[in-house]
């Protein structure tokens, strides 16, 4: 194989335009909302992904009472599930390992700024809040 794990895995988390290459836009499952009572798929675009830093993905499977572990943990696939300790997934991400020999994010889920959406009212809310962490980790790991 190519590309190490750790190390493509440590740029993910460095790097904004790294990251951003390495996601598999749009990715597979969508965002699933439920606004004013209403189910809504929302494609999972670059738009609408959070730029992910070490203080979600921690080597030591730990930061802050955030508990990170794998629970698939092959060859070329890799499932990483962050959460809370007594409490739901917050992040789940599904890394692959392509034909050109380099790690990508194939599909995820992120709870961290859609789960209080219940109207569009929210919905925008959570695309700015989105936008301006972006920007903030775009300032520091460009």
């Amino acid at each position: 194989m190519g590309e190490p794990f750790t190390q493509f895995l440590d740029s993910f988390v460095r790097s904004a335009s790294f990251q951003y290459s390495r996601v598999c836009f749009p990715l597979k499952t969508p965002l699933l909302l439920y606004v004013e009572e209403d189910e809504i798929n929302l494609t999972y675009t670059q738009e609408r992904w959070l730029l992910i830093g070490r203080d979600y993905i921690d080597a030591t499977g730990r930061t802050d009472g955030y508990f990170i572990r794998y629970t698939e943990d092959q060859a070329r696939r890799k499932t990483l599930i962050g959460d809370y300790p007594d409490s739901e997934t917050v992040v789940q991400l599904v890394f692959e390992y392509l034909d050109d020999d380099k790690w990508y994010v194939t599909d995820a889920y992120n709870d961290c700024y859609y789960s209080g959406v219940r109207t569009l009212t929210d919905m925008e809310e959570a695309r700015r809040r989105i936008a301006e962490e972006n920007r903030r980790f775009i300032s520091l790991y460009p």
